[in-house]
C-alpha cells in the first residue's frame, strides 16, 4: 500500500480550502458595469468647481484694472495681463507676484516652449519677451492696415459720378497662442480682418490666412485662440468666433483640415459674442462666455457637462470675464470687470 506523508496530507487541506474561500468571493462580489469613462458625462454628478481663496485681485501693491488675458506657463508661472494698467504680471501657482512688465493694453499672452513670451495688444503690433535677454518686452510685429480698392458712386450735376477710393481697414490682434511644438512658431488672430496667421521665429509669415491659403471655410470675427498636441509632429488649434453658431472651430496643423467632433453641442448651444477656450488635463473644454458670464464645460468629444459662473460680484459669479487657462489642476478666469482672476479647482480634487 501507498504510504501518504503527514506533511502532504496537510497541503492538500490548505489547497482545498484556499479554493474555497476563493470560490466564495468570486460568487459574493458584484462589480458595477455602468461606469462612465472619464470623456462621459453619465449619470448627474455632484462635481463641481470651487472657487479656491484668496481671489487674486492685485499685484505688487498695485489693484488690478480691467484684466483681459490669462496663461499658464512652460516655467509653471502664471501670467496676467493688466490691461488698464499697462502691464503683464507674473505670478507663483501660489499668489506670490514675481515680477512684471510694461506693455501698452495687453489683452492676451502665452508662452513658446523655450519660455518666451508673446503678447497682443487688440492692436496691430505683437510683443515678445526672450526668455534670455533684458527680460522686457519689444515689438516683434508690426502689421500695416489692410487697403482695399472700393467702388464708390456719388451725384454730380445731373449725373453720377464713379469713382474708385482706397479704403483702410485697421488690424486688430485679439488673440495670440505659441505652437506647443519646440519649432518656435506662433499664431496671431486677427479679428478685424477675419485672419488666422501663423509666424516663425523670425516672424515671417508661414501662412497669411490658414483658411484662405489653404482653401478652408473662413474664419468669422474670431477673437480666442489656443492650441494642443496631437502627436510628435502635429497639433490642434482651437479658435473662437463671435457667432453663437459655429463659435467654436478645431484645425488640425499641418493638414489644415477642420477637425469635427463627435458631439455638436459645443458648436451650436455657445452663446453669441467675445469668449475665450482652454482645455484641461483629460482634454475637456472650457469656454468662458463674456455676454453670458458664465463657463461651459464640454468633453473631448464635444457634448456639454455643465456650465458655472453666473453674473454678479459675489466669489465664483462673474461680470465681464475675457479670459481662461488650466494649468495643473486648476482654472484661472480673468473676470474683467470685477477687476480680478478667480481660481477654480474642481471639487473632486480638493484635499481636507
Amino acid at each position: 500500500m501507498m504510504k501518504i506523508s503527514a506533511k502532504k496530507i496537510r497541503l492538500f487541506l490548505l489547497s482545498t480550502v484556499v479554493v474555497a474561500m476563493a470560490s466564495g468571493c468570486v460568487g459574493k462580489t458584484e462589480y458595477p458595469t455602468d461606469l462612465p469613462s472619464a470623456d462621459d458625462p453619465g449619470k448627474p454628478t455632484d462635481t463641481t468647481y470651487i472657487v479656491v481663496n484668496p481671489i487674486w485681485t492685485g499685484a505688487n501693491g498695485l489693484e488690478f484694472s480691467h484684466p483681459r488675458g490669462v496663461a499658464f506657463g512652460y516655467d509653471r508661472s502664471v501670467y496676467i495681463c493688466d490691461t488698464d494698467n499697462d502691464r503683464v504680471v507674473r505670478m507663483s501657482v501660489t499668489g506670490e507676484f514675481i515680477e512684471q512688465y510694461p506693455v501698452p493694453h495687453p489683452v492676451q499672452i502665452t508662452q513658446d516652449r523655450q519660455l518666451n513670451l508673446l503678447c497682443v495688444n487688440g492692436e496691430n503690433v505683437v510683443y515678445r519677451r526672450p526668455h534670455f535677454g533684458e527680460g522686457v518686452f519689444d515689438t516683434a510685429l508690426i502689421r500695416d492696415s489692410l487697403g482695399v480698392l472700393v467702388e464708390v458712386q456719388y451725384p454730380s450735376g445731373d449725373s453720377v459720378i464713379t469713382d474708385t477710393i482706397l479704403m483702410r481697414y485697421p488690424t486688430g490682434f485679439l488673440g495670440i497662442a505659441a505652437s506647443p511644438l519646440i519649432d518656435r512658431h506662433y499664431l496671431v488672430l486677427d479679428s478685424t480682418r477675419d485672419v488666422i496667421s501663423i509666424l516663425d521665429v523670425d516672424d515671417h509669415g508661414l501662412a497669411g490666412d490658414i483658411f484662405r491659403d489653404f482653401a478652408r471655410p473662413p474664419a468669422k470675427n474670431p477673437v480666442g485662440i489656443m492650441t494642443y498636441l496631437t502627436g510628435e509632429n502635429s497639433y490642434n488649434i482651437v479658435f473662437t468666433q463671435m457667432s453663437r453658431y459655429a463659435g467654436l472651430r478645431i484645425v488640425n496643423i499641418p493638414s489644415f483640415s477642420d477637425v469635427v467632433l463627435d458631439n455638436s453641442d459645443i458648436y451650436n448651444m455657445l452663446p453669441a459674442g467675445h469668449k475665450q477656450v482652454t482645455r484641461d488635463d483629460l482634454g475637456h473644454f472650457l469656454i468662458v462666455s463674456t455676454p453670458a458670464n458664465e463657463i461651459y464645460r464640454f468633453t473631448r468629444n464635444g457634448a456639454y457637462t455643465f456650465k458655472f459662473g453666473g453674473p454678479g460680484l459675489a466669489p465664483g459669479q462673474l461680470n465681464g470675464p475675457h479670459g481662461i487657462c488650466w494649468g495643473e489642476g486648476m482654472l484661472y478666469v480673468a473676470d474683467s470687470y470685477n477687476n480680478r482672476i478667480v481660481r477654480y479647482q474642481l471639487s473632486t480634487d480638493l484635499q481636507f
